[in-house]
């Protein structure tokens, strides 16, 4: 007589036995359904792209990793790479990528390319454009080891391991203040030549918002501008270098201060003196206090 497929599953339920016996029956029983749940949830899950909010978070799949190198590369983006020991930030772009090897252009400027000699370690950010909008930048990062250099069309060039895996970054682990309106805060720093003073949106311990007229064609996301001037009305300008990290355009001009402002570029704070971020973090906090106080009255 052929058996039902579920004669297993009924047989440990059949209640003929005694009731000790029943109840280690349901108890094997559930621990079977739990264990087959977790084997098919990480089966479901490992290797593909975990997701945030549509973004991929973490990429483990090495065909979706090459992928995304590639995309980096189509796309041209710039490279950040911060060496091992050292506390500054090169650049580069990708050139090629095989199966195991990320060829990319000689770091700039050229002293990383001897230190990269000593450091081997890697640690990379770059960032792409959302593949559903195309405008909204989305940052990764990844580590990797040097391998050599080579000669690519009579250039000076590198190779590097393959990652394993590539992260998303994420940002935002410090509190972050609007300033009040009276106070005029303002960040200051100089491109190719001309100085701009822009009007400071935001602030935090690990870097700033600030409104402003430049676009994405000099303010582009992973670009170092340094030196930057922070520059308060309660304490000492404060002197540091900045990564920008995000571009937002406005569909209409912002008016601060009478001025009209078309952006608003987000930056982290690269290099900065550990006294002056605490002193930044005061401020942050005391800003907080003042507004929550505020609050409180007009509720009182």
């Amino acid at each position: 007589m052929e058996q039902s497929p579920y004669s297993f599953f009924l047989a440990l339920l059949n209640p003929a036995s005694t009731p000790e016996l029943f109840w280690l029956k349901v108890s094997v029983l559930f621990l079977l359904c739990c264990a087959g749940a977790g084997i098919l949830y990480k089966m479901n899950r490992g290797g593909r792209k975990e997701k945030a909010g549509g973004v991929p978070v973490r990429i483990k799949r090495k065909n979706d990793v090459r992928d995304m190198l590639q995309e980096a590369a189509d796309q041209k983006v710039h490279l950040q790479i911060k060496l091992q020991g050292v506390n500054k930030y090169y650049k580069s772009t990708i050139l090629d990528i095989d199966q195991a090897t990320v060829v990319i252009d000689a770091l700039f400027p050229a002293e990383g390319n001897m230190q990269l000699q000593k450091s081997q370690t890697l640690q990379i950010e770059f960032a792409l454009k959302d593949s559903a909008t195309r405008k909204r930048s989305v940052p990764y990062s990844f580590n990797s080891f040097y391998q050599t250099q080579l000669e690519l069309d009579r250039c000076r060039v590198l190779s590097i391991d393959m990652p394993e895996t590539i992260e998303r970054v994420q940002r935002r682990r410090h509190l972050r203040v609007v300033p009040p309106a009276q106070e005029s805060l303002c960040v200051g720093f100089r491109l190719d030549g001309k100085f701009f003073n822009e009007k400071i949106a935001d602030i935090s311990g690990g870097g700033i918002g600030f409104y402003t007229n430049l676009d994405a064609s000099a303010l582009w996301v992973g670009r170092i501008v340094e030196p930057v001037w922070v520059n308060f009305t309660s304490i000492s300008p404060v002197q540091c270098s900045v990564i920008i990290r995000s571009m937002k355009h406005f569909e209409k001009p912002v008016f601060i201060e009478g001025k009209p402002s078309l952006y608003y570029c987000g930056a982290e704070y690269v290099t900065i003196d550990e006294a002056a971020r605490d002193e930044i973090v005061h401020y942050v906090f005391a800003r907080q206090r003042e507004q929550l106080r505020n609050i409180g009255r007009e509720f009182a």
